[in-house]
């Protein structure tokens, strides 16, 4: 089974600052857009506005704002990752895996990038390409709870309990209220229960 993308994963520092708020989102919206016509070439009014527009559910718009930054600053590869998120977020995974590709060209070493690109290949089912990215990805960063919890779901959907059971120590071992790591226990331990 393909892993399903959830924003919850990816825009939680998006989300948690509160850019959403219904009493006040179309009042952001219109400082952005004001912001973006006083200075339509800033890269950090383009990205800012561009991840409220991802946030809010606005692809398209938030790939605009993406490519003006990325003309503006072609080696910021945060800049391409955000981008990649757009794409995948929008279901366009041809083009999130060639923004990611191209990306990971200028910064092979980005666990950020691995971790995305990795997300794309499990949301595809492409497992062994998901895996490669992940392990890659932990190696450069041991600690990267969100890659230490996918790879664990991909193990345990593989149906190597132990594999999962092991990455979600190591996370649970760090940080003990982790919500995924909690809840693929949950349900590794309750299938282990069944069997």
């Amino acid at each position: 089974t393909a892993y399903e993308i959830s924003t919850r994963d990816w825009s939680s520092d998006v989300c948690s600052s509160d850019l959403l708020a219904d009493d006040d989102a179309a009042e952001r919206r219109a400082h952005y857009d004001d912001a973006v016509e006083l200075a339509p070439r800033d890269v950090d009014v383009r990205r800012t506005r561009g991840l409220f527009l991802l946030a809010s559910g606005d692809i398209d718009g938030a790939l605009v704002d993406f490519d003006v930054a990325i003309e503006e600053e072609p080696d910021d590869v945060r800049l391409r990752e955000m981008r990649g998120l757009a794409l995948l977020v929008g279901q366009r995974t041809d083009e999130a895996r060639a923004t990611f590709d191209e990306a990971l060209e200028r910064a092979p070493d980005s666990a950020d990038l691995l971790f995305q690109r990795g997300r794309l290949f499990a949301s595809i089912g492409d497992v062994d390409r998901a895996m490669a990215d992940l392990d890659k990805a932990i190696g450069l960063v041991p600690d990267a709870s969100e890659a230490l919890v996918l790879r664990a779901r991909l193990h345990q959907q593989a149906g190597d309990g132990d594999a999962a059971r092991a990455d979600l120590e190591r996370v649970l071992g760090r940080q003990a209220d982790h919500p995924a790591a909690l809840e693929l226990r949950g349900l590794i331990e309750i299938g282990r229960a069944h069997v």
